[in-house]
């Protein structure tokens, strides 16, 4: 789902030509029950405009990710299921941009990555589609 601060954003843009710059990097975060996880090698993954193909003319609009985002081995500490995805303008804290819904359990050794094929963002639905693989492997 596209943000309030997004959307406020795009629509003063539009409209009433108040200047907007994007984010040239993104980062995605993982939830769980309200909260971003947190544990031993959790970070943000960070996205370019290079992370991600143009722009479908198709309606809905997608975009797809280009290049595999790796979380890296999931930590003993970790949760063990995550209910959300949200993409941020900065590594921590910042601007809430997008949010979706989710559910995927979290097996501690395995490798926590979203994949390139299959995972796209629709503006027109607000939601990510996600192949079955999104965030599981060894």
């Amino acid at each position: 789902m596209l943000s309030s601060y997004l959307s406020q954003a795009i629509l003063n843009r539009n409209f009433s030509g108040t200047a907007f710059t994007p984010a040239s990097t993104i980062y995605v975060a993982l939830f769980s029950s309200g909260s971003e996880i947190t544990g031993t090698g959790y970070v943000r993954q960070e996205a370019t405009a290079a992370s991600f193909a143009a722009a479908t003319v198709a309606r809905p609009s997608v975009v797809n990710l280009t290049s595999e985002l790796n979380f890296g081995g999931v930590s003993s500490d970790w949760v063990t299921s995550i209910d959300e995805v949200r993409i941020f303008d900065a590594a921590t804290g910042g601007n809430l941009l997008y949010s979706t819904s989710a559910s995927i359990t979290l097996i501690a050794g395995n490798r926590c990555y979203i994949a390139n094929t299959g995972t796209s963002l629709s503006l027109g639905t607000g939601t990510w589609v996600f192949e079955t693989t999104y965030l599981a492997g060894l």
